[in-house]
């Protein structure tokens, strides 16, 4: 529920615009786009599951792609400060939540079992 509530507010407040420091538009926008595409896939996700009896976890690699996005747009905040020198921490936590989003993507697709390495043959001989 956490992740659900960061990410709404984010959505209304934005990313890199505290004090006297302000975002450019594109950022303002994005930021918001991101926040709000988060916390209406994460609601898709876990109102359903919600319910006593139809209760399951939810599904593999959700937490690392909450956890990238969360970190993606700390890293366009940290990068949109320009008053304080973070340009490598940002860097750092802009790579560390790509890895996150790809390995939770990665976590997500489809599992497909194949029974044998080789392709199956005609086991029937003609006369």
């Amino acid at each position: 529920m956490l992740p659900i509530l960061y990410f709404g507010l984010t959505t209304v407040v934005g990313v890199g615009e505290l004090g006297d420091n302000t975002a450019h538009l594109w950022v303002r926008f994005a930021s918001r786009l991101f926040a709000l595409a988060a916390t209406v896939e994460l609601l898709r996700l876990w109102v359903p599951r919600r319910r006593r009896r139809t209760a399951r976890p939810m599904p593999r690699g959700t937490g690392f792609q909450t956890v990238g996005v969360f970190l993606a747009l700390t890293a366009v905040g940290m990068f949109e400060d320009e008053k304080s020198d973070v340009f490598a921490a940002a860097c750092t936590v802009w790579v560390l939540s790509a890895l996150l989003l790809l390995a939770g993507t990665g976590l997500r697709l489809p599992r497909t079992t194949r029974t044998s390495s080789t392709p199956a043959r005609c086991t029937q001989r003609t006369r």
